[in-house]
């Protein structure tokens, strides 16, 4: 029991990490390069096109996809 709650903490601190890491480039670096080249409006438009591109049954997939746990997500990939 204790080894698998210590797996459970690297694979929660992991997951933590990377998510942090993926914020951060998001916020530091992406985002402020794309108010450089586009402006709000743009942004709006091409964040809805994005959106209007998904199909319902592909939204329904990402949906129960994240749903999942991190153990199911895993062994769906």
């Amino acid at each position: 029991m204790r080894a698998a709650l210590h797996r459970l903490y690297l694979e929660v601190t992991r997951f933590v990490g990377d998510a942090a890491l993926h914020l951060y480039e998001e916020e530091m670096l992406a985002q402020p390069l794309l108010e450089e080249i586009y402006s709000h409006t743009e942004l709006l438009a091409i964040a809805e096109r994005a959106r209007a591109s998904v199909s319902p049954e592909e939204q329904q997939l990402f949906t129960g996809f994240v749903s999942l746990s991190f153990a199911e997500r895993q062994q769906a990939a």
